[in-house]
């Protein structure tokens, strides 16, 4: 494995996610990013360890702690709109 698939990994995984939701959503929250970050480089780090960088069965360690990273987001997410009474259930009347 050489350095450079090493940094590619980690800034896909790390990266990928926050800045595609700062793109599609209104006003992501940093609290989400960072845990979305904070958990896909987790993620890569167990999953490469654990399975010697080889994944199961199609998923490679990359695409599931990105899956992982994409997850954490939308749950932080979520839960930091429910919690600060903003759900997005439309206008309240």
């Amino acid at each position: 494995i050489g350095a450079l698939q090493i940094f590619y990994s980690v800034m896909d995984v790390s990266l990928l996610v926050p800045i595609l939701a700062t793109l599609v959503m209104p006003r992501p929250s940093a609290r989400a990013a960072y845990a979305s970050v904070v958990a896909g480089i987790t993620a890569l780090a167990v999953l490469s360890l654990t399975t010697a960088g080889r994944g199961y069965g199609w998923g490679t360690p990359v695409f599931l702690a990105s899956l992982v990273s994409a997850v954490t987001f939308a749950v932080v997410e979520r839960a930091a709109r429910v919690f600060s009474g903003n759900a997005g259930d439309g206008p309240r009347i």
